[in-house]
């Protein structure tokens, strides 16, 4: 399912950043935006309780 969302210029590039980083360090051609998307909003529903 696709979820449109509105994030700030500053953050998206933030995100590119962390993902060419991760997958440089890591070799893991699977970490993507939208894995880390996902990681970071399940984190903090969990966090919260929800």
């Amino acid at each position: 399912m696709t979820h449109n969302t509105r994030i700030r210029p500053s953050l998206k590039a933030r995100l590119r950043r962390g993902v060419d980083k991760l997958r440089y360090e890591t070799g893991d051609r699977t970490i993507s935006e939208a894995s880390l998307t996902d990681k970071a909003l399940e984190d903090y529903l969990d966090k919260h309780g929800l």
